[in-house]
């Protein structure tokens, strides 16, 4: 879903561009109904591949002024890869950034966060982006492994 309404969004400003360059009145188009990426669609999106993810990342960090390469790396160390369906701990740390259910309902009544989905990727991305921001690395094993060495 996620590419197909990326694609739509180029196509459309490829077309809007190109009209306007052969001095076509842009006027006398009709807007079509562009489909926006939003937070909303992206809560939407069930397959997560990789590349899908980290443009996820990207995103979410520019809409909400993360740092996109600090959340990419924690996402590339908790899951290995970004598998975002990954558990440890024995099935108690779960999902891209490997999310405690304590920790996760600390998250949304600290943050007051209006979604309660721990295992979606873009849901667990805010939160964590969130915790960092606030200075909360050492709730994340490899903040710790790094401060060991």
């Amino acid at each position: 879903k996620l590419n197909e309404v990326v694609r739509k969004v180029i196509v459309y400003f490829f077309i809007v561009s190109i009209l306007f360059i052969l001095g076509c009145g842009i006027a006398n188009i009709s807007m079509v109904e562009a489909p926006i990426l939003t937070v909303e669609v992206l809560r939407q999106e069930t397959e997560w591949t990789p590349s899908k993810i980290e443009m996820m990342i990207r995103f979410i960090s520019k809409e909400y002024k993360f740092d996109c390469n600090e959340l990419i790396w924690l996402a590339e160390q908790e899951s290995s890869l970004y598998r975002n369906k990954k558990c440890g701990d024995n099935g108690k740390s779960c999902g891209l950034y490997q999310i405690k259910e304590i920790t996760w309902n600390e998250f949304v009544q600290k943050y007051k966060l209006n979604y309660t989905d721990r295992f979606n990727p873009v849901d667990q991305t805010i939160a964590t982006g969130l915790a960092l921001k606030d200075g909360k690395q050492l709730l994340w094993s490899p903040y710790k492994k790094l401060l060991a060495h």
